[in-house]
């Protein structure tokens, strides 16, 4: 499936292309995805927020590796671990979003946690090496992660107070808390590859955070495909052909195909924009 490709190096907001579900754009304050390649000892935060992740420990020329024909960032187990920065201590809503592979089943170690510290031992959130998810001071289901398949996993809670946890679209729990949250205040920064006892081996992608619950069909559509929110716009009745460049789409009132205009976000309204096509040293 084609995907965007970063125009420079600092990261992406939403409005600088025109994505194929906008919906996915709305709410989100992280977005980093290796799929779209590598980029050294940092990945780009194309919620335009500037919350950059990072590489810790890890080793750009051998941890992003190339999985199912696209990149991603593998930990070893030993010391290395991803983070970004990510307030979330004040939050009433919110989903974290990531695909992951595992390569180890230590119940002791994380895949992932919101914590306040590597060491942290009162994460807001954990997904043990085992599958175990503990949010907010409780172990709440554990789900079936096979070593080396890819997997969507997601985390939500919406202002009624219902956490919702995902695995490939499918709800494997669903309850609602008194909004206490004890542990919320350690919701400070993102990892991956570490938490609460430790480090584990993983290749992991697409990680995505959100100020509100995403709906199942939003789930749904992070689940369909690692990087499914960074490919263009496509327009569509029965049928997509693209031609020289144009997006097409197929009429059935008419039986013809026709052009669709592709649209950008200007600031303040969504304009047309031609697509081109680069050909010979020219835009066309």
């Amino acid at each position: 499936m084609r995907q965007f490709t970063p125009s420079y190096l600092h990261g992406l907001a939403p409005r600088d292309f025109a994505p194929r579900f906008p919906q996915l754009w709305q709410g989100c304050i992280g977005a980093w995805c290796p799929s779209l390649g590598p980029t050294g000892t940092r990945v780009h935060d194309w919620s335009g927020r500037g919350r950059h992740l990072t590489l810790n420990n890890m080793d750009p020329a051998t941890d992003w590796v190339l999985s199912r024909g696209q990149y991603s960032l593998d930990t070893d187990g030993s010391n290395d671990y991803l983070l970004a920065t990510v307030d979330g201590t004040t939050l009433t809503q919110l989903t974290v979003s990531f695909w992951i592979n595992t390569a180890t089943s230590t119940s002791t170690v994380g895949f992932f946690q919101w914590a306040d510290a590597i060491t942290d031992t009162t994460p807001f959130m954990l997904l043990t090496g085992d599958g175990r998810v503990l949010i907010d001071n409780g172990y709440r289901v554990t789900l079936s992660l096979t070593q080396g398949q890819w997997y969507h996993l997601a985390i939500s809670l919406g202002a009624d107070n219902v956490w919702t946890v995902w695995q490939d679209g499918v709800s494997k729990l669903s309850y609602a808390d008194d909004a206490t949250h004890t542990f919320q205040s350690s919701a400070v920064g993102l990892y991956w590859g570490d938490g609460y006892n430790g480090y584990s081996a993983a290749k992991f992608d697409d990680m995505r955070v959100y100020n509100r619950r995403l709906a199942q069909g939003e789930v749904q559509q992070l689940a369909l495909r690692r990087a499914v929110a960074y490919e263009p716009a496509e327009y569509r009745t029965s049928g997509l052909q693209p031609m020289r460049g144009v997006t097409k789409f197929y009429d059935s009132g008419s039986a013809s195909w026709k052009q669709a205009p592709v649209k950008v976000y200007t600031g303040s309204s969504w304009k047309n924009a031609e697509p081109k096509v680069y050909s010979g040293g020219n835009w066309y």
